[in-house]
């Protein structure tokens, strides 16, 4: 199964002009080269069941634009499976081709030239668990603070993407944060950025799955949009075969005729049922579980979007909404996952705060939940709750309507306050920002004063993991015995770890209290105050 679906890209790979307009690009012998060469393949797998069983390959459906006619059987002769990649290897090299050629014996090839290849990444703990985000575009790396939070809290990260070139920061990242370049061929370049995002995602996985390094736990989120509180281990070790954490939508399906109207286009059925109308509306910007599932669930939604016609793959949202469909029982075992939303924070459609307060002390003797509420409008002589028809004003209550949502769209930007919500770690769609600070200061308050220099200097490095970046300040204040204090946001790692030296103290302190400022100075300036 997981074979033949890694199959699928690598004979795509030979019509490469295949894409939403019917265009052919260039390609070795050219577009009809391309098709006749994967038609050729399709006849020897129709012809050859045998070599399909032996390579460990599933049938499968292949869509393609306004194809040639096939070559007769008679002019195929008897080929086998191997020699006709071989000559088509030899004809047209490509990387995709040669991981159609290792899946036949078992290996896979993940890339060949171009930036950053096909790195195996697993994570650290003894549960492993992995981080994989789509990455569509380049910009300023503070502007993507999952890459931030993941080396703030160890999170093991990798960014999956098909740029041409790396981004000038990549060469920066520290571990835990890699970045993996997944190429896709032209023939699947009609799908939608959020779509192609997850199949290079589930390229990877299978890369991961067919070497046996498949980490028990696997997060999917899209890089531009995901950021972290802390790390999300403790919910994903909840996951099994039977549940999955997928974030929740303030609206139901019933709320959102749009919505429900595109699961219906793509054949959800069992997303649509009437039992499920009424519940929130599932959001597949980040998700996750049991490695096993989550490689599964992106197979069957592949193998779905790929019998679907071409004008309804160019439209996109289709793994969206076959995920949803698999979750509410379109899955082999026909029953519907358990679903885990309490990892995040509910999505309301605009950006907004989030701010994470922690519970009072009297929560050992009263009965500690999380409890959330959105801050009033201001404009408004009506609460939040009292608009939506919900507790705390965060999810639009089941008496509401469409026509009742519209004119009130924009209460998703107000900020939102969280109290005693530790299992919150993830966020899509928000920013989180800690009302107190989790820094630890030393208790003695002498340990915070200078007596023995006239000067001291008060410094902050965070998201940085790298000596070289203040290795001349720190020089400098050795060599004229200044006092200095770094404080930072990187435990792990070494070169801000305290050596013993009287004129140097560090301090870590909470990244995530400073989350909400967008400009590196005022955070840094936030640190020091």
């Amino acid at each position: 199964f997981p074979h033949g679906i890694l199959l699928l890209p690598a004979l795509l790979a030979m019509a490469r002009g295949a894409g939403p307009s019917g265009g052919c690009s260039t390609f070795g012998g050219g577009c009809g080269a391309g098709i006749l060469s994967l038609l050729v393949l399709v006849q020897v797998l129709q012809r050859s069941p045998r070599l399909a069983e032996l390579a460990g390959l599933q049938p499968l459906q292949v869509v393609l634009p306004a194809p040639t006619p096939p070559p007769s059987s008679q002019a195929l002769g008897d080929v086998s499976l191997a020699e006709a990649l071989a000559a088509e290897e030899a004809r047209h090299p490509s990387a995709l081709l040669a991981a159609a050629v290792g899946a036949a014996v078992g290996v896979v090839a993940l890339g060949r030239g171009g930036g950053g290849g096909g790195e195996v990444v697993v994570g650290t703990e003894a549960d492993d668990f992995l981080v994989v985000a789509w990455l569509l575009w380049c910009r300023d790396k503070d502007r993507f603070p999952i890459v931030a939070a993941s080396m703030a809290y160890n999170i093991p990260l990798v960014l999956v993407h098909g740029l041409k070139e790396d981004c000038a920061w990549h060469n920066k990242l520290q571990p835990p944060v890699r970045q993996v370049k997944q190429r896709v061929t032209s023939a699947l370049e009609w799908l939608q950025p959020e779509d192609l995002g997850h199949f290079r995602i589930l390229e990877y996985l299978q890369g991961l799955h067919s070497t046996g390094k498949l980490p028990s736990f696997v997060l999917v989120a899209d890089a531009a949009e995901t950021t972290f509180a802390g790390s999300p281990l403790t919910r994903l070790r909840a996951c099994n075969e039977s549940s999955v954490l997928v974030q929740d939508s303030w609206v139901t399906l019933r709320q959102t005729p749009r919505d429900e109207k595109h699961l219906r286009t793509w054949g959800a059925s069992q997303a649509v049922k009437e039992g499920w109308m009424d519940r929130a509306l599932l959001v597949f910007g980040v998700w996750g579980g049991f490695g096993r599932l989550v490689l599964k669930l992106l197979q069957a939604s592949l193998e779905r979007i790929g019998a679907a016609g071409e004008k309804l793959r160019s439209a996109g949202g289709g793994f969206a909404a076959l995920l949803a469909d698999a979750v509410r029982g379109a899955n082999p075992g026909g029953q519907p996952l358990t679903v885990i939303s309490d990892f995040a924070n509910i999505y309301a459609e605009q950006q907004h705060l989030l701010f994470l307060k922690a519970v009072g002390d009297d929560c050992p003797f009263e009965e500690c939940s999380c409890s959330c509420a959105r801050t009033n409008d201001p404009d408004s002589q009506r609460t939040a709750e009292h608009q939506m028809g919900s507790p705390g004003g965060l999810r639009w209550g089941l008496a509401k309507k469409d026509l009742n949502i519209g004119p009130y769209f924009a209460l998703g930007m107000r900020p939102v306050t969280c109290e005693g919500c530790d299992q919150m770690t993830v966020f899509y769609g928000a920013r989180p920002a800690r009302l107190s600070s989790s820094t630890k200061w030393p208790k003695d308050d002498a340990a915070l004063r200078d007596t023995d220099t006239p000067l001291h200097v008060v410094t902050v490095v965070l998201n940085v993991c790298e000596e070289g970046y203040q290795r001349d300040l720190l020089a400098s204040a050795k060599k004229f015995g200044v006092g200095m204090t770094i404080l930072h946001d990187q435990p792990g790692c070494s070169w801000l770890a305290d050596k013993g030296d009287p004129l140097f103290r560090f301090i870590t302190v909470d990244g995530a209290a400073f989350a909400h400022l967008t400009k590196a100075t005022d955070r840094r300036l936030h640190g020091v105050l």
